[in-house]
């Protein structure tokens, strides 16, 4: 969606350019991306390196994102972005070594009161007739977490 006269000229108005990168320094949201608003359309904001690219070089085809080179999430410059798909997306993150790690499981876990042999107790027991509630006082456990366990919704690596 193209912007109105004025548009451009009030989106640039807010870009601190340095040797590099071209920082946006109007509202940041909570992940650090440069946030435009857009009175003119239907959906109010828009993101502030996406609206870069649209004044650059034209609307971007749908489903496609727009990538940062320099991973710099509030930068705006043009030469520092790159249309992608989701899996560019991720493997650009992964690349610059932005991945999550994948959660710890079971015992691993920091907030895990069980160990793997445990929940392999309890589902024998509870295989054998004893009751959720009398298994979540043995392992000091809730009844609810008793009966994930059981029916395999969590601690199914197990």
């Amino acid at each position: 969606m193209s912007p109105p006269n004025g548009g451009a000229a009030e989106f640039w108005a807010k870009v601190k350019k340095t040797k590099s990168c071209w920082i946006w320094t109007g509202k940041i949201t909570a992940y650090g991306y440069g946030v435009v608003r857009r009175r003119w359309i239907t959906h109010n904001e828009i993101k502030a390196h996406r609206y870069a690219w649209i004044l650059s070089y034209g609307e971007i085809p749908q489903g496609l994102f727009v990538l940062h080179r320099c991973d710099v999430r509030n930068c705006v410059n043009p030469k520092h972005l790159f249309i992608g798909t989701q899996r560019d997306n991720a493997k650009d993150m992964w690349n610059k070594g932005r991945a999550k790690p994948t959660p710890s499981l079971g015992s691993k876990h920091g907030n895990a009161k069980l160990m793997e042999v445990q929940v392999v107790q309890i589902r024998k027991a509870r295989r054998a007739g004893e009751t959720l509630v009398a298994l979540s006082r043995q392992f000091k456990v809730t009844a609810g977490n008793i009966g994930h366990i059981v029916n395999g919704r969590a601690w199914n690596h197990v």
